[in-house]
């Protein structure tokens, strides 16, 4: 059972290009649909956007529920928030 490169290669482009498409299809859309997009850059920086994040926002979200649900349900670490005290928005004379 070794790893076929070449699958792994294509499977990883399909998901990756599928990811990007929908992206760019969800923004183009909303472009067209509600003309919120003036200027040809905010749009072109939106779709480079959608490219970025999936390099860096969705593995940094990915590494967090990992390490979250791994503290949570692994670990059995008692993590609480603490005595909270109500201070209310006026200052105390």
């Amino acid at each position: 059972g070794y790893l076929n490169v070449w699958v792994f290669l294509t499977m990883a482009a399909f998901v990756l290009s599928f990811a990007v498409m929908y992206s760019f299809f969800g923004i183009l859309f909303e472009a067209m649909t509600y003309y919120r997009y003036r200027e040809p850059g905010y749009l072109l920086k939106s779709l480079l956007l959608s490219v970025v994040e999936m390099f860096v926002y969705q593995p940094m979200n990915m590494y967090y529920a990992l390490t979250g649900n791994y503290d949570i349900f692994i670990s059995k670490k008692q993590k609480h928030w603490g005595d909270m005290t109500r201070k209310g928005f006026t200052k105390k004379t």
